[in-house]
């Protein structure tokens, strides 16, 4: 999916977990998009490959003047009002916000900050069996990753 220049709040799910072999594509991609974007990232934790400590480092070491901020938050149903205010908190104070979750599938709560927020694009970060790494539509079903089977 394309994203355009103009500025616009976009909410990217990231699911370490399908995405083993991208540790250092995922950061560089994210970076790209919040250079156009208001960005809020939604990462579902990972026990191995790039936890949310690296994702962070990472990021921080991209853009080393911004402000990286992350919190924990439930998945849904469980997700609070308090959590999806401080995101919005984050967002307009410039913040690139990464929203860790402990869901196996961070599209749910990608897609209920992205309606809190009315942010523009809600995406899902995917490898498609080429190895590359794409963004699809959230609204879209997620497809198989090429480590999938």
């Amino acid at each position: 999916m394309a994203i355009t220049d103009d500025v616009a709040t976009t909410v990217v799910a990231v699911d370490a977990t399908e995405l083993p072999d991208a540790d250092q594509a995922i950061p560089a991609l994210l970076v790209e998009i919040a250079t156009r974007h208001e960005l809020v990232i939604i990462y579902a934790q990972s026990a191995g490959g790039l936890t949310p400590q690296g994702l962070l480092r990472a990021i921080r070491d991209l853009l080393p003047r911004w402000r990286v901020t992350s919190v924990f938050v439930d998945p849904p149903p469980r997700l609070a009002d308090a959590d999806l205010r401080l995101i919005d908190e984050l967002v307009n104070e410039g913040t690139l916000a990464v929203a860790v979750t402990s869901g196996i599938d961070p599209g749910p709560t990608a897609e209920a900050v992205a309606i809190s927020l009315g942010a523009d694009h809600a995406l899902r970060l995917v490898c498609d069996p080429t190895g590359e790494l794409r963004l699809e539509d959230l609204t879209q079903p997620p497809v198989p990753t090429a480590g999938a089977g």
